[in-house]
């Protein structure tokens, strides 16, 4: 497959809850300038608020939601305020883009 300039790349990757259950979630890649206006461009934002901006921008959709019967249910961008309102949701889907970008090596 070759790189394609000049257009959104996205890539999908489960994402872990300390609970043991996961999910999918599918991450836009943000460019580097981006990243840093985030998480450093003012200090008055404390660093959960700084992710909820990250992930704003950074989450496509999420997959594997269900509710409480087991039931799927569909992705819907009004949902994410909420889950990245909670903590675990949060870190989850942080540790999900970093670890989807650069994957560990196998074996180790």
């Amino acid at each position: 497959m070759a790189l394609r300039l000049n257009s959104e790349r996205t890539f999908t990757t489960r994402c872990s809850l300390a609970t043991g259950d996961d999910f999918a979630a599918v991450f836009r890649i943000l460019p580097d300038d981006q990243i840093e206006a985030i998480f450093y461009g003012d200090g008055d934002r404390n660093i959960p608020e700084r992710e909820k901006a990250f992930l704003t921008c950074a989450v496509v959709r999420i997959e594997d939601l269900v509710d409480d019967d087991g039931k799927p249910v569909a992705w819907t961008p009004a949902f994410l305020p909420d889950l990245i309102g909670q903590a675990d949701i949060r870190v989850a889907l942080m540790n999900g883009y970093r670890d989807g970008l650069a994957p560990g090596k196998a074996g180790n």
